[in-house]
């Protein structure tokens, strides 16, 4: 811009014609930042036009490839699996095959897998141009398997269960039946009446019966008869699912074996504490180069670990594990072993037989 050269004023004093000079100058600096700033946001919005022109030129020439059929699933490769074949993975992203690469997403692919593979930890799914999918990955690997009533299943290092054996609803054991099983039954309770009258068949000797004055011992013969019966009950479906453990190839891992009917969900953690206390004893043993056979639970506050050595250590869930492995390890450490078979912690003071 042309600069117009103002005419001093005449008749002004020194310090008026400094203070008029210096104005003229602040305005002439302000002007010429002002065309700096519409300089610059002219140069600024041009490039972003340009950037916006750029896209929309490439979105529209991926449009129409995309159109055409260039850009086409046609591959599906799969890496990081060991425990479930390439094969089975793409059959579950069969569907996609033939669609172009832009009308799916990734995370579509990965959310599909997850859902349909619940022994998968995670999935990771990349697009490459023109028309493969790399799918890669990370599988759930069983540490213990849990039998109890209804089924077998495997539980990773996570309590998640990744995979079911074998599964049936049953019903489950009542409170009065689990304390019969482990051995705690009452022989006044009303169930040992009602078995010692189930064992009378002269009706009329039922109705005279005193139960005040039943001898124990035929009280406790009734009680056996319970325990014999539930037994019978609880053996076949445990024996069952060990049958169908024993002929996988999961037979070697850990046991843990319980008297509850739940169904777990796979996909789904166990419940914590019990997963808690039984990976911690099965890591301990094994840790010392002794190998837990079985872990049973006995009921839902004691558990046995039946060993290779043949001993049995006997915990409970009412005191820390850690304090119960501390206890165990002064034990193991101070105490000679030789001839014991039975080490329970579940005490104050540990006992051993």
């Amino acid at each position: 811009p042309f600069r117009r050269r103002q005419q001093e004023p005449s008749g002004l004093s020194g310090a008026e014609k400094w203070q008029a000079k210096r104005k003229q100058e602040q305005r002439q600096r302000a002007l010429s930042g002002l065309q700096l700033r519409l300089r610059d946001r002219a140069k600024l919005i041009g490039t972003a036009f340009i950037i916006v022109m750029v896209l929309l030129a490439a979105g529209s020439a991926l449009f129409y490839l995309h159109q055409q059929g260039t850009f086409v699933l046609e591959d599906i490769t799969i890496s990081g699996n060991s425990q479930i074949s390439d094969l089975t993975v793409i059959a579950e992203l069969e569907y996609l095959k033939g669609r172009g690469m832009f009308s799916f997403s990734t995370a579509e692919v990965e959310d599909k897998l997850l859902t349909a593979f619940p022994y998968l930890r995670s999935v990771y799914a990349r697009k490459k141009l023109p028309g493969e999918l790399e799918v890669e990955v990370v599988e759930r690997f069983p540490v213990m398997s849990y039998i109890n009533l209804s089924g077998v299943y495997l539980i990773d290092e996570e309590s998640v269960v990744v995979g079911q054996l074998a599964s049936q609803e049953v019903t489950a054991l009542t409170n009065s039946e689990r304390l019969i099983v482990d051995g705690f039954g009452d022989i006044n309770a009303e169930y040992v009446y009602e078995k010692y009258l189930a064992g009378i068949d002269n009706e009329e000797e039922r109705k005279n019966v005193k139960w005040e004055e039943v001898p124990e011992d035929q009280k406790q013969a009734a009680l056996a008869g319970l325990r014999d019966e539930l037994d019978i009950r609880v053996n076949n479906l445990i024996n069952n699912n060990l049958e169908i453990l024993s002929a996988s190839q999961f037979a070697d891992l850990p046991r843990v074996q319980a008297l509850d009917a739940e169904q777990w969900q796979v996909g789904r953690p166990m419940a914590e504490d019990r997963y808690q206390y039984s990976i911690a004893i099965i890591n301990y043993f094994a840790d010392t180069g002794v190998t837990v056979v079985k872990l049973l639970w006995q009921s839902d506050f004691t558990a046995v670990a039946h060993l290779t050595d043949g001993r049995q250590v006997i915990f409970t869930s009412t005191t820390s594990i850690d304090e119960q492995i501390s206890k165990l390890e002064v034990v193991r450490s101070q105490v000679d072993l030789n001839g014991v078979s039975v080490i329970d912690l579940r005490g104050e003071f540990v006992a051993v037989k």
